[in-house]
């Protein structure tokens, strides 16, 4: 298995607090413990063939951090200019990788609970293209999976079956190709895209997973509530 990190992003929505910073290296403790530090330290443990991140006019920065604070080997790579259209266009920089084997991604802006990442490796058993649900979270803003299909919160508000989906994916190298011609009709998410592979009939696995805290970090407000959960960790 090969885990991708999507860190070619832009941080408009959090420049009044990072700066200059890309957001996944923004420290959120006094230690300095940032976004990509704990998504890296959990998976710092997993049987991977490959760890590889992908960043975009911040390379050298991640390139720095990656090589002075990672103690796993991880390959850094340069989004290809249309990473700008969408992280669609991220994912497919690394497209030759992709079709060596299946390749799980995670944004680069995620935080996840450690519990989590014991959860995800244990329960990650299949090779085919899939997302990870879990109940509905009342924080949640995004995605939401109902009757085998994946759906906007906003329609399902009442519906008791409705789950979250996490912003992580599973892909095949049948997917990568897939997502290829996704981008060139105009796609520029990998969650439309594999929206796309699952209407076109191919297989998309949903795996319900057990509760545990994560937070896409998008917002200030989200920030502040990572920053807190860790907070009450440590007291």
């Amino acid at each position: 298995m090969i885990v991708t990190i999507l860190a070619a992003g832009s941080q408009s929505r959090l420049q009044d607090i990072t700066g200059d910073m890309p957001k996944s290296l923004y420290p959120l403790t006094p230690k300095g413990d940032s976004l990509l530090s704990f998504l890296l330290a959990g998976l710092m443990d997993w049987d991977m063939t490959a760890l590889l991140l992908i960043a975009g006019d911040a390379i050298e920065t991640f390139s720095k951090y990656c090589a002075t604070r990672v103690p796993r080997k991880i390959k850094v790579i340069r989004a290809n200019p249309d990473y700008v259209k969408g992280p669609l266009f991220t994912f497919l920089t690394a497209l030759p990788v992709f079709a060596e084997d299946t390749t799980l991604i995670f944004p680069a802006d995620l935080y996840i609970a450690p519990q989590g990442y014991v959860i995800l490796k244990n329960l990650i058993k299949t090779n085919n293209v899939c997302l990870f649900t879990q109940p509905l979270q009342p924080f949640h803003h995004g995605p939401v999976f109902l009757n085998g299909k994946v759906g906007s919160q906003k329609n399902v508000i009442s519906a008791p079956d409705a789950q979250t989906i996490l912003p992580i994916a599973q892909i095949t190298p049948d997917f990568a190709t897939f997502a290829q011609e996704c981008a060139h009709k105009g796609v520029n998410k990998v969650l439309d895209a594999l929206i796309a592979w699952q209407d076109a009939g191919n297989t998309l696995e949903f795996i319900s997973i057990p509760p545990f805290f994560w937070v896409d970090v998008d917002t200030p407000e989200s920030m502040v509530m990572v920053q807190r959960f860790l907070h009450s960790k440590k007291t």
